[in-house]
């Protein structure tokens, strides 16, 4: 693949349509998410040429092991970054006084994507890779895990489980909404031309 073309985070983004697993995961919970797992990461070449190709910035950090930004946005501050000190990882968040939505993509020989969702009620977290699919959410109330494991499920929750039903789904809406804006944020902002040496992973 040619990442002098494709930078690594248009990849990511243009992926997430992908399927991420075979169609026997069942877990409606997790499996309704549309931003799966993207095949990628495989490849460590990355360049001054690559990352002109981003979206747009007010502040980076531009380096050997690293490359960030953040920028304001209408929903929130919005921060990437891709580092690569042994293990290549890219993570994404979005954060207003209201929530703050991370995506994380690790590859360390597993390639591992894992989504969490931050407000003053909950915290919801998604976690996929090539075998195993997690789902875990926390309140005041309690928390709840969710777990398929090539095909074995496993369940529990603790704490006042009447009261975690209903906040637990709001965090699954918020997610499917604001993992979108994520996307298109990053999708839509433009990147200022880098004046940098050039650098590699």
């Amino acid at each position: 693949m040619d990442l002098g073309t494709i930078g690594v985070i248009g990849l990511v983004l243009s992926l997430l349509s992908i399927p991420f697993l075979s169609n026997s995961i069942t877990m409606s919970a997790i499996s309704d998410y549309k931003y799966p797992v993207a095949g990628i990461l495989n490849e460590t070449d990355f360049d001054t040429q690559d990352a002109e190709k981003y979206p747009g910035t007010a502040e980076k950090t531009f380096g050997p092991n690293i490359f960030s930004y953040k920028t304001d946005t209408s929903f929130g501050s919005f921060e990437l970054t891709a580092t690569n000190d042994g293990t290549l990882k890219i993570s994404q968040s979005l954060t207003n006084p209201e929530l703050k939505i991370e995506r994380i993509i690790i590859n360390n020989n597993t390639l591992e994507e894992t989504w969490v969702l931050t407000t003053n009620t909950g915290i919801l977290k998604s976690t996929k890779n090539f075998n195993v699919v997690k789902e875990e959410f926390s309140t005041p109330a309690g928390s709840c895990f969710k777990e398929e494991n090539m095909g074995e499920i496993t369940e529990y929750c603790t704490g006042q489980i009447h009261k975690i039903d209903g906040v637990w789904e709001k965090h699954k809406d918020l997610m499917a909404e604001w993992s979108e804006k994520l996307a298109n944020i990053s999708s839509n902002i433009e990147l200022p031309n880098i004046k940098s040496t050039q650098w590699n992973y």
